[in-house]
C-alpha cells in the first residue's frame, strides 16, 4: 500500500495549506518591519495610531502563520510515512471547545476522539459525507491528519484532553449507534 502522500490530491492539498501559512508568516513579518520603519522615518501622533494598527494585525499573522508552518511539517511527516485508512465518522458539538469528531477503529471498534487543530475553523470538513466516512492517517494518541474521502482537504487533529472529556465523547457516540455502522471500505492509496 502506498503513503498517504503518495495520493495526489493529498499531496496538493498538503502544499496549499504549506503556501496559506508561509503567505501568513510573511505577512506578518513584513507588517512588523514596516511598523519599525514608520517609527523610525515619522513622528507624530498619527504615526503611533499607524504603528498600533500595523502591530495589531502583524503579530497575529505572523503567529498563526508560524504555528501552522509547524502543523504542515507535522502533517508532511505523518502523511509520509503512514497511510490512509477509512474510519466510520461522528462529528460531536461541545460548547467552548474546538469542533471534535469521533472515528471508529475499523479492526478494533475502538472510538477515538479527536479535537480540531487548525489555522481556521473548517467545520464543514469535519462533516462526514452521506456515507458516515472520513479517512484518517496518524496515530489516534498522538495526533494525526483527517480528511473528506478522497485526501484532497487535510485537517490536523489531536486526542481530547481529559479523561472525564473523553469518555462523555465516546459514550455520546455509543448512545448514537457509531460503533454499529459498517465497517467502511479501505481507501485505494496506490498510485
Amino acid at each position: 500500500m502506498a503513503r498517504a502522500l503518495d495520493l495526489p490530491e493529498t499531496a496538493e492539498a498538503l502544499e496549499r495549506y504549506r503556501r496559506r501559512a508561509v503567505t501568513l508568516t510573511v505577512i506578518g513579518a513584513v507588517l512588523l518591519v514596516l511598523a519599525v520603519g514608520v517609527g523610525l522615518l515619522f513622528s507624530g501622533l498619527w504615526t503611533s495610531a499607524a504603528i498600533g494598527w500595523l502591530v495589531l494585525f502583524a503579530l497575529p499573522a505572523l503567529g498563526i502563520g508560524v504555528h501552522a508552518r509547524s502543523i504542515a511539517k507535522r502533517m508532511r511527516h505523518v502523511l509520509g510515512v503512514g497511510t490512509w485508512s477509512a474510519h466510520a465518522a461522528l462529528p460531536v458539538a461541545r460548547p467552548w471547545y474546538a469542533e471534535t469528531v469521533v472515528l471508529a477503529s475499523p479492526g478494533t471498534g475502538e472510538l477515538w476522539p479527536l479535537t480540531l487543530v487548525a489555522i481556521q475553523q473548517p467545520c464543514v470538513l469535519l462533516l462526514p459525507g452521506p456515507d458516515g466516512v472520513l479517512w484518517w492517517c496518524g496515530d489516534p494518541r498522538l495526533g494525526g491528519v483527517i480528511a473528506p474521502p478522497g485526501g484532497g482537504e487535510l485537517i490536523w487533529m489531536r486526542p481530547v484532553w481529559g479523561r472525564a472529556g473523553r469518555r462523555r465523547i465516546v459514550a455520546r457516540a455509543e448512545r448514537v449507534g457509531l460503533l454499529d455502522r459498517p465497517v467502511p471500505r479501505s481507501p485505494q492509496t496506490a498510485v
